[in-house]
């Protein structure tokens, strides 16, 4: 299977991959957008080109970091072919360079790319026909070289852009993942999705799973070989008990703190779910993760139960507690045990959105004992009958066999075989969710519309012409969102 292009809306400094395209001029300008989230103090930038190259990599980057190659695309003007060779160069370049296994156990290495030259570089005004030119260019490349590609663009209007490219694109799906996949679009759409992801999603980023951080903090304790294997001998959770007790409250939690907190970037499937329409997630994952992608997306998030409600914001629920609030944490026995009495408000939540939501389920193994308890109260209090719909799907690496007969009254189990095919899947549902006509209203993106969509527009710019007596009637509220939804200019977000 050749390498996917895969496209959403994020950060680049932020994303777990291999390599990255850190744009810059023949003088090695970064503008400040690019440096919020790089590592302090950073290796010193380069004063020269190599003769022939625009794409060289920034040496003595911090190990175990997405390491970025800097990449002349600052010229002006220039035509936009000038603009995608750049990225191509990146593409060919990076790929060669790579060594050693691609980071956090992918299949295969990840290589970031912005959409080159449209930020406040020379092709700013003309996003349209980059659009038009990179996609084919990141595809071609994506035959002759072992990686997969990400396409990360900043604005909605370019995401939606990018997804009316990819139109006539096939994803490398069977027709039943594909119909599960427009399925799963056209909930997201409706506005009955919501998430509910678990370790393996932050897995992609380089966290452990539940198994793993169990290790490290056993590895801590210096456990002789017999009790060590005594230990593994019990389930998670009883292992979990066993290590509390061995440690200092506050110093077992801080321990589990500094393991969460040494992974900063987001793993793809965080990006790509934070890009489907939703309002609402859960998860038992500590970690800050899917907050940084989805303000990254364009949509900041709430922390319940520790942030209040912020009106238009998605909320995030974490039921086993938050790094930041070490005390929370639930891991342990003793933690699970006293869940639904001190946090069965948190229960109540899940089990509304089981009852009002379709819940997407990611990353997480339907073997934990909270969700199985809420899932039965909520199978309790609904008589099952003809035609009732299932309450969520759970995508899973395994084979679904066993677990799909455990669980056909509650959740549609689907198996995706390995986490790159989720990557893949969810790219698949993030395009067939995604709006098609954010780009409309944007001049910038006007060769790549079509004749139908370039006489729309035309009409539609026509109401703002509309005298301010006609602008000040009720109904023009309605028509102004309209148009901002259609990408009508507003601030610049870089």
């Amino acid at each position: 299977m050749s390498g996917h292009l895969f496209v959403l809306r994020g950060d680049l400094t932020q994303l777990s991959c291999d390599s990255w395209l850190l744009p810059t001029d023949h003088e090695f300008t970064l503008e400040p957008g690019w440096l919020e989230h790089l590592p302090f103090p950073r290796p010193p930038i380069p004063t020269t080109w190599p003769a022939n190259t625009r794409s060289m990599a920034w040496d003595n980057w911090p190990s175990g970091l997405p390491k970025p190659w800097l990449t002349n695309t600052g010229a002006e003007p220039a035509p936009v072919p000038w603009f995608v060779e750049g990225a191509v160069e990146f593409v060919r370049r990076a790929s060669a360079a790579l060594s050693g296994p691609p980071r956090a156990g992918r299949e295969r290495p990840l290589l970031g790319v912005p959409l080159v030259g449209t930020g406040r570089g020379g092709a700013r005004l003309v996003k349209g026909g980059v659009v038009s030119l990179l996609l084919p260019a990141l595809r071609e490349e994506l035959k002759t070289h072992n990686v997969d590609i990400a396409l990360v663009v900043n604005t909605a209007a370019a995401l939606a852009a990018c997804q009316a490219a990819r139109s006539a694109d096939s994803w490398p799906l069977s027709n039943e993942e594909d119909a599960l996949a427009q399925s799963l679009a056209d909930h997201a759409k409706s506005g009955h999705l919501a998430l509910f992801f678990g370790s393996g999603v932050s897995a992609g980023s380089g966290l452990p799973s539940w198994g793993k951080l169990l290790e490290e903090l056993a590895e801590a304790e210096n456990l002789d070989a017999p009790y060590r294997a005594a230990l593994e001998q019990l389930n998670e959770a009883d292992q979990a008990q066993v290590l509390a007790l061995r440690t200092p409250s506050d110093q077992f939690r801080e321990r589990i703190v500094q393991i969460i907190d040494r992974v900063q970037h987001y793993s793809l499937v965080h990006g790509l779910m934070a890009g489907l329409p939703h309002r609402e997630a859960v998860t038992p994952n500590y970690d800050g993760l899917f907050e940084r992608a989805s303000a990254a997306a364009g949509e900041p998030i709430s922390v319940l139960p520790y942030e209040p409600k912020r009106k238009g914001w998605r909320w995030l629920l974490k039921m086993h507690g938050d790094v930041k609030y070490s005390r929370d944490i639930v891991l342990t026995r003793e933690d699970f045990l006293r869940y639904r009495n001190q946090r069965g408000a948190l229960a109540g939540v899940v089990q509304a959105l089981l009852l009002t939501r379709h819940l997407l389920v990611v990353g997480f193994s339907l073997r934990d004992e909270n969700f199985v308890s809420i899932v039965d109260d909520v199978r309790r209090a609904v008589p099952p009958g003809p035609g009732r719909e299932p309450l969520g799907t759970a995508l899973l690496f395994e084979s679904a066999g066993p677990l799909r007969d455990l669980w056909s009254r509650e959740i549609s189990i689907a198996s995706v075989g390995s986490a790159r095919r989720l990557e893949i899947f969810l790219d698949r549902v993030l395009a067939c969710s995604s709006e098609s006509s954010r780009h409309l209203l944007d001049e910038s993106f006007s060769g790549f519309l079509k004749k139908p969509e370039l006489i729309l527009r035309e009409k539609l710019r026509e109401l703002d012409q509309l005298p301010p007596e006609v602008q000040a009637l009720p109904a023009w509220r309605d028509i102004e969102k309209l148009l901002t939804q259609l990408g009508k200019p507003g601030p610049p977000l870089r």
